[in-house]
């Protein structure tokens, strides 16, 4: 099988320097179990954590990761981004989504994920907060990805781009943008539509259902 290849050859790379984890075979998903130590920047040693990593085989890389952990190190609520199933929330949806797109190996997903996750854990442990801010939970998460992105709080209008995205998608780069606000948008949120057009149809189709109950 040409997955189980890759996926080997991928976690002896991310097991160099992960060492304390090992693969475990399941029937369509693979796991990395273990324990994975968290340093500074000038490797300074901070803490360790016990996880757990699962992964479909089958569209592995293009599929983000589910992180679990599975001590009791860390309170598991909403606060703290773990679900009361051991769950962490690394990152909001529609990131995952588009990180997923590029293809994420077991490595990436550990450095780019698992460590800066566990790291800002720490860090909020000693100062109740969050060293580069956070995204709320569940639907929240979501309307402040939206509203971070199209430079709005207003659900309206969130609600008027999402469901208005391939009209959008036809007004040329030079013409005014979409937001009002007078600027070409080639010069405002080109970068902003090419993100949320990358989105699956279904997954903003549920968000807008998610959003107009919250409006």
């Amino acid at each position: 099988m040409a997955e189980k290849r890759i996926i080997k050859d991928d976690f002896k790379k991310a097991n160099l320097k992960y060492p304390k984890l090992k693969l475990v075979w399941e029937e369509e998903t693979f796991l990395c179990i273990g324990e994975v130590d968290v340093f500074d920047k000038e490797n300074v040693y901070w803490d360790s954590f016990l996880i757990k990593i699962t992964i479909p085989i089958k569209p592995y890389p293009y599929f983000f990761p589910n992180l679990f952990i599975t001590d009791d190190r860390i309170p598991k609520d909403d606060d703290r981004h773990i679900n009361p199933d051991s769950f962490c929330c690394v990152e909001v949806e529609q990131k995952q989504t588009l990180r997923a797109k590029k293809g994420i190996t077991i490595l990436q997903f550990l450095d780019e994920y698992v460590i800066p996750y566990f790291a800002d854990q720490l860090y909020y442990e000693k100062q109740d907060d969050w060293a580069n801010g956070d995204y709320q939970h569940g639907i929240d998460g979501k309307i402040q990805y939206y509203s971070e992105l199209t430079g709005t709080d207003d659900l309206k209008e969130i609600l008027y781009i999402l469901k208005n995205l391939e009209r959008i998608n036809a007004i040329a780069m030079y013409d005014l943008c979409f937001c009002k606000s007078g600027k070409k948008l080639k010069f405002c949120h080109k970068t902003a539509l090419k993100q949320l057009l990358q989105l699956p149809k279904k997954q903003i189709d549920v968000d807008i259902q998610e959003i107009e109950k919250k409006n």
